[in-house]
Formats: C-alpha cells, sequence, structure tokens
C-alpha cells in the first residue's frame, strides 16, 4: 500500500462507529469517497503542500468499504457522510483502527509497475483494469474541465494499475501535447500504438482498437497510417458516424478528396446532426472540385500547346528552287 493511502481497516472502523449511512449507494458511497480523498486538506500530502491525488492502494480500499457497508439505495445525507470520511482521515492520523504492516510491502514498492501487473493473478489483473478505468474517466472528466495538470497524474495513476492500458498512453500523450510537452507527447502515443497494435494482433476484428490506433497515429501526423487503421474499424463497425468522419478529414489532410467526400458522406448520412461532419464534406467536395478544375486546365494547356505545334509546322515556308 502506498504511503499516504488510506487503510481499509480505518474507514470501517470509523464507519462502524458511526453506524450505518443513511441514504447512501454503494455506487454513491465509492463517488464520494474518490473525491474526498482527491480534494481532502486532512491527507497527509496536502497539509504538506503536496498534490493530492488518489493512488492505486486508496482507490482499492474505497472499493472494498463501499462494497461492505451494504448501504441503502436513496442519497439523503451528503453531509453526514463526508463527515464521517473526515473522521475517518483524523483516525489515520490519530493511528486508530491501524492495520499490519504487510511485510511484503518493500518487495512490492521496489517492482516495476509491468513486473508488478505481469506477476500478478487473473483476479489481481481484473481489480487492476477496473481500478485502471475509474482513473481513465477521472482523467477525461478533469481533461475536459482545462485541468490538464491533474489529468495527467490521473492519466499516470491509469497506466501505474495498468501498464498495458493503450488508451490511457492515448490520452496521457494527448495531454501532454496540450501542455506543449513534446517528446513526452511522442513517446506516450508511441507507446498507444505499440499496445494497440498487440491488441489487434490478439484480437483482429476489435473495430475500437483499430480506431484508436488509428487516432494515435493522427495525432503524430503520420496520416497514411491513420487511415489504413481507420478503413479497417468502418469496415469492421459500418455504422458508426464517428469512424467515417475521422477518416474523412484524415483522408482531407492527405488532399483525398474524393475517398474523403465518400468517408464523409456516410457519416452525414448516419448522422445528420453531425454538423462538424457536414462541413468536412463541404470542404472535402471544394477540394475534388478544385482537383477536377486543375486536371480541366491542364488538358486545356496541353490541347492549346499541340494546336500551336500543329500551326507552326503548318506555316512553315517551302524553300525556294535554285
Amino acid at each position: 500500500m502506498a504511503a499516504n493511502a488510506i487503510p481499509e481497516s480505518t474507514l470501517t472502523c470509523s464507519l462502524r462507529k458511526k453506524g450505518q449511512l443513511p441514504g447512501i449507494s454503494v455506487t454513491e458511497c465509492r463517488q464520494i469517497l474518490l473525491k474526498g480523498i482527491k480534494t481532502s486538506m486532512f491527507l497527509p500530502q496536502a497539509r504538506e503542500g503536496g498534490p493530492a491525488s488518489i493512488d492505486s492502494a486508496s482507490l482499492s480500499v474505497v472499493d472494498q468499504v463501499c462494497s461492505r457497508t451494504g448501504f441503502p439505495v436513496s442519497l439523503t445525507s451528503m453531509k453526514v457522510f463526508l463527515s464521517i470520511f473526515i473522521a475517518a482521515c483524523f483516525a489515520l492520523a490519530l493511528g486508530g483502527c491501524r492495520r499490519k504492516a504487510n511485510p511484503n510491502s518493500n518487495a512490492t514498492a521496489s517492482a516495476t509497475p509491468a513486473a508488478s501487473y505481469n506477476g500478478s493473478s487473473a483476479a489481481e489483473r481484473e481489480q487492476a483494469q477496473s481500478d485502471a478505468r475509474v482513473h481513465l474517466e477521472h482523467g477525461n472528466e478533469l481533461f475536459q474541465n482545462n485541468q490538464d495538470e491533474e489529468a495527467l497524474a490521473a492519466y499516470k495513476q491509469a497506466i501505474e494499475r495498468n501498464p498495458e492500458f493503450a488508451e490511457a498512453y492515448y490520452k496521457l500523450g494527448i495531454t501532454h501535447a496540450v501542455l506543449e510537452q513534446d517528446k513526452e507527447s511522442e513517446a506516450a502515443l508511441k507507446k498507444a500504438i505499440e499496445l494497440y497494435k498487440k491488441s489487434i494482433q490478439e484480437n483482429s476484428k476489435d473495430a475500437d482498437a483499430f480506431f484508436n490506433l488509428g487516432e494515435s497515429y493522427r495525432s503524430l501526423r503520420q496520416y497514411e497510417d491513420a487511415v489504413r487503421a481507420y478503413k479497417q474499424a468502418v469496415h469492421l463497425q459500418p455504422e458508426d458516424p464517428e469512424m467515417f468522419y475521422e477518416l474523412g478529414v484524415t483522408q482531407i489532410k492527405l488532399a483525398q478528396y474524393s475517398e474523403a467526400t465518400n468517408a464523409l458522406q456516410k457519416a452525414v448520412d448516419l448522422d445528420p446532426n453531425d454538423y462538424r461532419a457536414g462541413d468536412a464534406l463541404e470542404e472535402a467536395r471544394e477540394g475534388a472540385k478544385r482537383i477536377r478544375d486543375g486536371k480541366k486546365h491542364q488538358e486545356e494547356m496541353l490541347k492549346k500547346q499541340e494546336a500551336k505545334k500543329g500551326e507552326e509546322g503548318t506555316a512553315s515556308p517551302t524553300p525556294a528552287p535554285h
């Protein structure tokens, strides 16, 4: 367990002392605890002036506590629950209801995340994958709220829990790019590509993996590779307008306007309310028209040049006989 993690015994002990909470569901319990761990000023790292982030050990504790307390279905008193959570944090600081130290904790801490993950049991990997997904979704929410630094930390936590989580590497790369951390962005995106390729080798029918592979390539401006991946995605999932949209806009990058027109028309057909696809379709049509007009102009110029040569040959004077 991480040094600043909240032991399960601390939370469950405090909950028992206060009695069963009225009106908190298991899901709501989990959401509130996660929020409390993230923002509580009672955590040691927050008191020391450092960032209060959700570590993987505390996340696991939250799952265990909320699955064991047997809360009712409806939410009636969030203040009561938050006060108990704060009391639990104080209990941690005072040393009450302590869990015995794990004799293997140093060995676990010294192992790399990948080695620890690969050496774990199937059940442990499944739990790690679940925890990583929670971190990823938390990071996505932070990213949408323009909290890029916090989102970066959440994505790193997701990778720490599941070092083979391709989507977390992709989102990490995008966030690094937003923060203008180009080297870090490139490294994360390349790792995402590596993991998506591995996933595709294991399951060649996974349309989402092909699509996300295309997204990763496009983020690195490797448009031809991206188009190939998108084409596989739409072949496997031909009713997804987003996949056709991304294929079309990437083909525009390559000046493949006719192909882009077909893809974007499909996107509009599948989702007529997607204004992005409609705008991109107009751009693709204009690009295709420019190419047609350019070819037509070239053909006309060639014809004029050939006609001029013919006229010059006909008009050449015949030498006078001596």
